[in-house]
């Protein structure tokens, strides 16, 4: 909530954040820190980008060697594997929940 509640105030941790892909049941992690972006897709395929350089994240710097180092550490910093929490129907959750006393 701090970052939330002041974007602009200082942050020395990367943000993490996941994304499942319900067409494909795939989870994709992103990590951002102040000047880098690192995305890693559930299948297979990844992405970095130098954002102070390309603001826009235009150019894919994945097989620039010149970033190995940078790219080690934040993969490092993401979960190893993860599978997507299927949904349950409403019978089965009507069914699991349990009356108040």
């Amino acid at each position: 909530m701090p970052l939330f509640k002041n974007t602009a105030g200082p942050w020395p941790r990367p943000v993490i954040t996941g994304f499942l892909d319900m067409w494909k049941i795939d989870v994709h992690f992103s990590i951002r820190t102040e000047n880098q972006r690192y995305i890693r897709y559930g299948r297979g395929g990844e992405e970095f980008y130098q954002c102070y350089i390309h603001p826009r994240e235009w150019t894919n710097q994945i097989n620039n060697s010149d970033y190995a180092s940078e790219m080690k550490q934040m993969v490092s910093m993401l979960p190893k594997a993860a599978r997507p929490i299927h949904y349950r129907n409403r019978e089965d959750k009507k069914s699991a929940e349990k009356p108040c006393p």
